[in-house]
């Protein structure tokens, strides 16, 4: 899987295939526990999974994108969405496996916070949960995986948020990897979603 995106506009570096999938469960029924899930493919994914574990003990809706924490229009589509949530209870926030466009160590870290400040304001007195971006297995990207999840820990201690760790249980079911080395199996993604059903039970 290439990690491509286009320079065209350095203040607005987008991939060149850029797309947006949102979800929302039980669009009437604003009783149950209700969690949004915010992320990449990877967080797509283990959402569907998750509610084959939890059927309808708690929802969870959903917006995964391939969109950088640069653009405007990231936090713009998070605002419409949640103005058709039933309601939120809690708010799950992986950035994921995109924004390479970002100096790691700089931009990254500045728009990371950003992101988690902007939710703070969208869902006051909301608790916010840090999700690791997920391992992979080209060594190059990798490596930048592991920095920016420390970038996550450091901002989640920094205004003392939960964080959950799916890095460690992707590391750990690395066999599960499909072959693009990015996505999972569907064992893989089990494995993720009963993580995360943990974490939240």
């Amino acid at each position: 899987m290439e990690f491509t995106y286009d320079f065209g506009n350095e203040k607005k570096k987008r991939e060149i295939y850029e797309w947006d999938r949102t979800w929302i469960d039980h669009t009437n029924d604003n009783t149950g526990k209700r969690y949004f899930y915010i992320g990449d493919s990877i967080a797509w994914a283990v959402r569907i999974y998750l509610k084959q574990l939890i059927g309808d003990t708690y929802y969870v809706d959903g917006y995964s994108t391939s969109k950088t924490l640069s653009d405007e229009y990231y936090y713009e589509t998070i605002k419409l969405l949640a103005k058709q949530l039933p309601k939120t209870d809690e708010i799950l926030f992986n950035f994921g496996l995109h924004g390479w466009s970002l100096e790691d160590d700089t931009e990254y870290k500045e728009f990371y916070e950003k992101a988690l400040k902007f939710l703070m304001e969208l869902f006051p007195s909301k608790p916010i949960h840090v999700v690791l971006t997920t391992a992979v297995k080209e060594v190059a990207h990798e490596e930048r995986v592991e920095p920016r999840n420390r970038v996550a820990k450091e901002i989640a201690e920094k205004y003392g948020l939960k964080v959950l760790d799916l890095y460690s249980v992707a590391k750990e079911n690395a066999d599960k990897l499909s072959s693009d080395g990015v996505h999972f199996s569907e064992e893989g993604y089990i494995k993720l979603a009963e993580a995360l059903n943990k974490f939240l039970g």
